[in-house]
């Protein structure tokens, strides 16, 4: 028998707030038999396994997985897809946490109207950060793309599909669809393509969702060759989406701006790595993307080949 949710918990280096996190989860107004809790052991360097050994004596429907090797968040979270039970599916950062008795209201709501997506918004821990609109709104029962691409509401529409904690997900919308693994940034097209299959999304204006800016985390670290590269392979990622028959004509377009965007956030990131990194870049030709030059200006397109 299914269970109503599923909490997918990966964690690498975040003894000082994986018990927080773990707890919030647990802290909850429905019975913890209709829902589990999956963390996954990436290999963490340091004492959070033992954490979280310790709390599975006092929550028995927490489970442990473990990584063969360094997957990053996309690897284990698809160790923990394989095996989740839940109807439903909330991706938890492990170093975020979620309100006290947030979960009934939740769940009553996504299940009542047979949503793909309950999306909402969240609280940070700082004043600047990115996010899908700077205010509170509510948009009703509509498709992944009238959602993501109404302009009634501020903000990049890519911010409205850009990660995957920021609401409930139906495990059948999911369906066999994977995150990249080894890669940072791994949920930007895995959370980009559950929009443009949904077909049932309903934003809240609610903030159940608390996340926690580490700057020694894997998406505030020193920038180095290792996270060119993941872009370059996010880069043919969106080629792909783009080639798809079945995408949305407006998801086409939206992928164009972003292969442009991340084009020219990649070489930023070339400008800070070692003079020995970027030399390898441009010696390797890494920036040479099949596939890209049309869809980049010509200026941008240069710099990524030849060091201008």
């Amino acid at each position: 028998m299914s269970l109503r949710l599923s909490f997918i918990v990966p964690f690498y280096n975040v003894e000082p707030y994986i018990e927080e996190c773990i707890r919030s989860l647990y802290a909850q107004d429905i019975p913890s038999e209709e829902y589990e809790v999956i963390c996954v052991d990436d290999c963490s360097p340091d004492g959070s396994r033992a954490i979280v050994e310790r709390l599975q004596k006092e929550y028995p429907t927490l489970q442990m997985l473990s990584t063969p090797e360094n997957l990053r968040q996309g690897g284990a979270r698809n160790l923990a897809l394989d095996v989740a039970k839940g109807r439903y599916v909330w991706f938890i950062d492990s170093d975020d946490y979620i309100a006290e008795n947030c979960l009934s209201k939740l769940l009553q709501q996504v299940e009542d109207e047979q949503l793909d997506i309950l999306d909402f918004d969240f609280t940070a821990d700082a004043e600047q950060h990115y996010r899908k609109n700077e205010e509170s709104f509510e948009q009703g029962v509509c498709t992944g793309a009238d959602y993501v691409f109404n302009t009634n509401y501020g903000g990049r529409w890519s911010w409205r599909c850009s990660c995957v904690w920021g609401g409930l997900l139906s495990r059948e919308l999911i369906g066999d669809l994977r995150f990249r693994e080894k890669v940072q940034f791994e949920d930007n097209d895995f959370a980009l393509l559950l929009y443009a299959r949904a077909k049932r999304v309903h934003h809240i204006p609610a903030k159940p969702y608390y996340y926690r800016v580490v700057e020694n985390s894997t998406v505030h670290k020193q920038v180095t060759l290792e996270q060119v590269k993941y872009n370059i392979e996010l880069l043919k990622t969106y080629i792909d989406i783009h080639h798809s028959e079945e995408m949305d004509v407006r998801f086409k377009n939206g992928v164009v701006e972003l292969m442009k965007y991340v084009a020219s956030q990649m070489l930023m990131m070339v400008a800070q790595i070692t003079p020995e990194e970027r030399t390898l870049f441009y010696q390797q030709r890494l920036g040479n993307v099949v596939g890209l030059k049309q869809f980049l200006g010509k200026k941008v397109w240069l710099a990524l080949q030849y060091n201008l």
